[in-house]
């Protein structure tokens, strides 16, 4: 719903995504247009469950560095995400310039010394990720989700400081 009317990403929602919100009742449309307020320039601004949201790219996170290097990820590490398309009314200045920078930093390919491994996602205009960290989970890591090249989420997850792991 966060793409441009060219993007490949429309036509899969208007094609096989829309279709289904009818169904049982329209409880999906319930669901997604629960709270949705319209927002200047024609757009609608919907309501996120974040721990659902969390949950989700937690799950997967930990997937992936699974797929990376074989091996789960260690206890003693916290993860957290940055879901950079999402906007927070409640946001201050200094939190979006932090995205914002996040979101920059991490564009670029990772430097051989934090290239943690990586994935082949099956089709990379779908989904594509990129790992940042030092092999051997010898440093927090740094997943960065990339959707229709339109929707992204980085995912931290922090080796706790004083770890041996």
């Amino acid at each position: 719903m966060n793409a441009s009317p060219s993007n490949k990403a429309q036509e899969v929602f208007l094609g096989r995504i829309a279709p289904q919100l009818g169904y049982n009742g329209d409880s999906l449309r319930k669901l997604l247009t629960a709270d949705a307020q319209p927002v200047p320039g024609g757009s609608v601004a919907y309501k996120v469950n974040l721990k659902r949201f969390d949950k989700f790219f937690s799950a997967l996170s930990y997937g992936i560095v699974y797929k990376a290097c074989g091996e789960q990820l260690p206890n003693d590490y916290r993860t957290w995400h940055v879901y950079h398309n999402f906007r927070n009314a409640q946001e201050t200045p200094d939190e979006q310039l932090a995205r914002q920078m996040l979101h920059s930093f991490y564009s670029g390919e990772p430097m051989n010394v934090m290239n943690f491994g990586s994935v082949d996602a099956l089709n990379t205009n779908v989904y594509s990720v990129k790992l940042f960290g030092i092999s051997g989970f010898r440093s927090s890591i740094t997943l960065v989700h990339d959707f229709y090249g339109v929707f992204r989420v980085t995912s931290m997850l922090t080796k706790l400081h004083g770890s041996t792991t």
